[in-house]
């Protein structure tokens, strides 16, 4: 059920009044509301309830987005340029399409997650994102696949397993990150920040690194042999052998680029 306008602001000014410490005030509360494309630009939401709701094609530039409740919620397509999430909870999130560049992710959670609701008769079930309908993107890790991530500030995040294929992310920072079995293929991290992150059996097939900082990164079980890695920085990088025939030892690939 969509959410009028009217409740909208009615929402957003309890939420002003809450952060203003008004008595009998309580932070916006959104969960499973069709939002899709409300304007919430320059929004001041710190800590309000987005769990499950659908915000895709909102438009969120500049809004204050951190410490929130996104659990499960849907972005498709959303413009969250510039806008500050740190700290935010985002497990399950589906983000494609979205546009976050220059936004500040930084201590954000985005593992696995998936809301459950009871029918009253048959136990508990899995509540759908509003999202499009593709098996790829009703699963319950965030999404944030043909997302424009560029210059986005990822830094300390906990993003295992997520998918961010064929994204762009250059000048990305995702210093510290746990990027444990993400899905990076095919996206552009030409000039990111990755280092000291935690890549262990990411999937990095096609993926531009030309120029990014691995320093201290964690690459095990990582097959790099069809990454770009032009002038990456590979120092005190940590890397294992795949077990694969048909891969190169990623000791291998390391000591070349160190070598170039």
């Amino acid at each position: 059920m969509a959410v009028s306008s009217f409740n909208v602001a009615d929402e957003l000014q309890r939420h002003a009044d809450w952060l203003a410490k008004r008595r009998g005030a309580w932070p916006a509360d959104f969960r499973l509301q069709d939002l899709s494309g409300v304007s919430l630009k320059d929004a001041m939401l710190q800590h309000a309830r987005f769990a499950g709701a659908n915000l895709g094609g909102c438009d969120l530039t500049g809004a204050n987005l951190s410490h929130c409740d996104m659990f499960g919620a849907t972005f498709h397509g959303a413009n969250l340029t510039n806008a500050i999430l740190t700290g935010s909870d985002m497990r399950g999130v589906q983000l494609f399409e979205a546009d976050l560049t220059g936004a500040d992710l930084s201590d954000t959670d985005f593992r696995e997650g998936a809301l459950l609701t009871s029918d009253g008769s048959r136990g508990l079930s899995m509540v759908k994102p509003e999202a499009l309908d593709t098996s790829e993107i009703m699963r319950p890790r965030s999404n944030l696949s043909n997302a424009n991530l560029n210059r986005a500030n990822f830094a300390r995040s906990n993003m295992a397993g997520a998918i961010i294929a064929e994204s762009r992310l250059t000048a990305a920072n995702f210093q510290r990150a746990n990027l444990s079995g993400v899905d990076l293929s095919h996206s552009d991290l030409s000039g990111a920040d990755l280092s000291g992150c935690d890549l262990t059996a990411a999937k990095l097939g096609h993926a531009r690194l030309d120029g990014a900082n691995l320093t201290g990164a964690d690459l095990s079980n990582v097959d790099l042999s069809e990454v770009d890695l032009t002038q990456a920085c590979l120092t005190n990088a940590r890397a294992m052998s795949l077990p694969s025939r048909e891969a190169p030892a990623i000791e291998t690939v390391v000591r070349s680029s160190r070598q170039s």
